[in-house]
């Protein structure tokens, strides 16, 4: 974050209390960026970490954890698989693509858990917002995929309903 922070000559300190939450999961070698949402204790990511977006099969792991930043250091926190919620694989829709888990323990509570929007909520036009990624392969160097901040637009965002994050 280091990078997107000096370009827009924010402290870093500012540019991690507010994007924070954003890490990765790793589950047997396979990653994805993963946040902190609602709570210290749960994440969120994406459904096709879980199962085969094409063929909707299911992938067996057998062990996942959290990488994030707890006060300044890099830490690992395991993911229980039996706390796992899916949504629902459709190769033509990427609305059930979500996957929500609970941590083996909360995160530290320095980390400022991102919250959903209501149920109704959608950007109005084409609004500036800043895409988070706790791992990229878009930003890729060698075998390092750096967690980054990119300023995009988005059109519209669906809310998913189906597993309280309270």
């Amino acid at each position: 974050y280091a990078d997107y922070a000096k370009s827009k000559g924010i402290p870093l300190e500012t540019i991690n209390q507010k994007y924070g939450a954003t890490g990765m999961i790793n589950c047997d070698g396979y990653r994805a960026s993963a946040q902190i949402t609602g709570n210290n204790s749960t994440i969120t990511t994406a459904g096709h970490v879980f199962f085969d977006g094409i063929k909707c099969t299911s992938r067996k792991f057998k062990g996942c954890h959290f990488s994030i930043l707890e006060d300044g250091k890099e830490s690992r926190i395991s993911v229980p698989l039996d706390t796992l919620k899916l949504g629902k694989c459709d190769p033509e829709s990427i609305e059930g693509d979500w996957a929500v888990l609970k941590l083996a323990r909360p995160a530290s509570k320095n980390i400022k858990a991102y919250q959903p929007p209501d149920a109704d909520f959608r950007f109005k036009g084409n609004q500036d917002v800043v895409q988070a990624s706790g791992y990229s392969s878009t930003f890729a160097v060698g075998n390092k995929r750096p967690r980054h901040l990119l300023d995009c637009q988005i059109r519209d965002v669906a809310v998913f309903a189906g597993y309280p994050l309270q």
